[in-house]
């Protein structure tokens, strides 16, 4: 957010996270034992982090450019 990135990208990364985490903890069964638990936290810490950053957004930055004046 701090290098200009659209939240929209953002929120694109989030849900692709997301994805990731269920076809990992459900599918791959070669690579991780199926835990639909483990699924469960990760996708309430994906969304988290998301509603931080959201709230960042929203009342945390500030452009100093625009202050300056």
């Amino acid at each position: 957010m701090l290098q200009g990135v659209e939240f929209k990208h953002i929120t694109l990364l989030g849900i692709i996270i997301i994805l990731g985490n269920i076809l990992c903890e459900t599918v791959m069964i070669f690579m991780n034992t199926p835990d639909i638990v483990d699924a469960i936290y990760g996708i309430v810490g994906t969304l988290v982090s998301f509603f931080f950053l959201l709230g960042i957004k929203k009342y945390g930055l500030v452009n100093e450019c625009k202050n300056a004046q």
